[in-house]
């Protein structure tokens, strides 16, 4: 017989997948319907479409670690822990990803996101709530929040930022060619 309190935690495990992805869905049908060209340029404050979804895929590492309960910051490939602000940290993704070939990018961004749903999948619903401190024994202290808090915020919430500023770099990309036309 399954108890009440075990069909809820299923339900929470569901809750966050169905969390995780709706924003990922979002994400890859905009993708998707961009063409290539303007996925690897035009930039945006440096930035092209394809280092957004880069900087997703890197920053997934981190969560995958914590998952893994492996120390994060050598699976971010850093020697110190990227502590807000990120800009610094970012600025060494962003340059270690920026010449890399759109496939690979997507590669990652794609199978380390498959990843970190498979882990997902197999935590006890008990580790939704508890410290991710506790997953990180070895690693420098981890920032406050529950394991729920870091999935939802470096999954759901990081894609829907990057998605905006991904709408804004096409958004510019379409005024700028529909400039050319009307000036041609």
């Amino acid at each position: 017989m399954t108890l009440h309190h075990e069909r809820a935690g299923i339900n929470a495990i569901d809750e966050l997948l169905s969390t995780m992805n709706q924003g990922r869905g979002e994400l890859e049908a905009f993708v998707a319907s961009v063409p290539p060209e303007n996925v690897v340029g035009p930039r945006k404050n440096g930035w092209t479409i394809k280092d957004h979804l880069f900087h997703l895929a890197t920053w997934d590492l981190y969560l995958i670690a914590v998952l893994d309960r492996e120390p994060r910051v050598p699976a971010l490939g850093l020697d110190h822990d990227p502590r807000a602000p990120f800009d610094g940290v970012n600025a060494i993704f962003f340059e270690r990803g920026k010449n890399l070939p759109l496939n690979q990018v997507l590669g990652m961004f794609r199978g380390n996101r498959a990843r970190i749903i498979e882990q997902v999948r197999g935590l006890a619903i008990s580790d939704l709530e508890r410290p991710a401190a506790d997953f990180q024994p070895v690693d420098p202290e981890i920032p406050a929040g529950t394991l729920r808090h870091w999935i939802v915020a470096i999954t759901a919430e990081h894609d829907r930022e990057h998605h905006e500023w991904m709408r804004e770099i096409l958004a510019e990309t379409r005024l700028g060619e529909a400039a050319t036309i009307a000036a041609g």
